[in-house]
């Protein structure tokens, strides 16, 4: 039996090659739930973000759901947690973007054909 979890070895900005390494086992007809869970923050503005995600929710179909974590700078944005963000950003590889709770909610108005998400539960929940 064939097992239906598969690691996909890529690139969030080669949306491309997700897309198709994910073909050979999802199946597009049907919906799936897209999950960005940990990734959108080290994807800087630059990158694109957003029209990476429109473009991964424009190949799901209508009824699929998206799902992510994010930083957030404004749910805790004391001094010491910003200047301590801050340190951290500049030890690390890839470089963390913080973006406001509007920012976040903002990947889903801006994800895909706005048709799919009428009506849609887009909440967005800080914790």
């Amino acid at each position: 039996m064939r097992s239906p979890w598969v690691y996909l070895d890529a690139d969030f900005r080669d949306i491309d090659k997700i897309l198709e390494d994910a073909s050979q086992t999802l199946d597009f007809s049907r919906p799936v739930a897209v999950m960005l869970i940990a990734i959108l923050h080290l994807i800087d503005d630059e990158a694109d973000p957003y029209g990476s995600v429109a473009k991964l929710i424009d190949a799901v179909p209508s009824g699929s759901y998206l799902a992510m974590s994010h930083l957030s700078c404004d749910i805790d944005a004391s001094a010491g947690r910003i200047e301590a963000h801050d340190r951290l950003r500049q030890l690390m590889h890839e470089k963390q973007t913080l973006r406001s709770h509007e920012e976040v909610a903002s990947f889903f108005h801006s994800a895909g054909d706005r048709r799919a998400w009428a009506g849609a539960d887009t909440r967005v929940a800080a914790r």
